[in-house]
């Protein structure tokens, strides 16, 4: 039998946690913010970093930040290593 945390049906076209089970959005979302805060602070300290900087832009664009990430994403230079 499954978990009840997988018998959801979503679309994640409108939202990306919408396939995630409504009880654990809250502590994902949060967890995501304080992931994003870390990468914000390690991408000021180290700019344009190949690692950093597309994590960074992955989770905003998860978070619904678009704005953000778009920005951050022309900002970076490009590295070719």
């Amino acid at each position: 039998m499954e978990s009840a945390i997988y018998q959801t049906r979503a679309d994640e076209d409108s939202a990306l946690d919408s396939g995630l089970h409504p009880a654990l959005r809250a502590g994902i979302a949060s967890a995501r913010g304080k992931v994003i805060e870390a990468l914000r602070q390690v991408s000021f300290k180290i700019p344009g970093d190949s690692l950093v900087v597309p994590q960074l832009v992955r989770l905003l664009l998860d978070a619904g930040s678009m704005g953000e990430a778009l920005a951050i994403a022309r900002s970076c230079p490009v590295r070719k290593e």
